[in-house]
């Protein structure tokens, strides 16, 4: 996909990050047509960002939900192994969990395992 800005080819960016609003924010040399380690990066964590809240704003229409959850901020995105089944859930501060697509952990910067008997 490229990036155009006033008519001029800013950036080739993968189609993956063609979801994430305001994209042009997190440019930072506009004179190099590909994007360099650090631009994908952080384009990594918006577009995780982007996806976990688009989720969580969804499931915080369940009231019970929207109060177990308060005001606990992201963290990452795990899976969870248990006897039973496993499952991805998004891991918020205080420990919490809420089940999520595996859309949302594939994107996810950092992918962490639990383990429970």
């Amino acid at each position: 996909m490229k990036l155009m800005y006033n008519g001029r080819h800013l950036k080739t960016i993968p189609k993956e990050f063609a979801e994430i609003p305001e994209i042009e924010h997190y440019i930072e040399d506009e004179f190099n047509l590909r994007l360099d380690e650090k631009e994908r990066k952080h384009l990594s964590q918006a577009l995780f960002e982007h996806r976990t809240r688009k989720f969580v704003t969804r499931q915080r229409q369940n009231p019970l939900l929207d109060a177990y959850l308060g005001d606990a901020k992201i963290v990452d995105a795990v899976k969870v192994i248990t006897t039973h089944e496993n499952y991805y859930a998004i891991r918020f501060d205080g420990e919490k969990l809420l089940k999520c697509p595996y859309e949302v952990y594939l994107v996810a910067p950092f992918h962490g395992i639990i383990q429970k008997a």
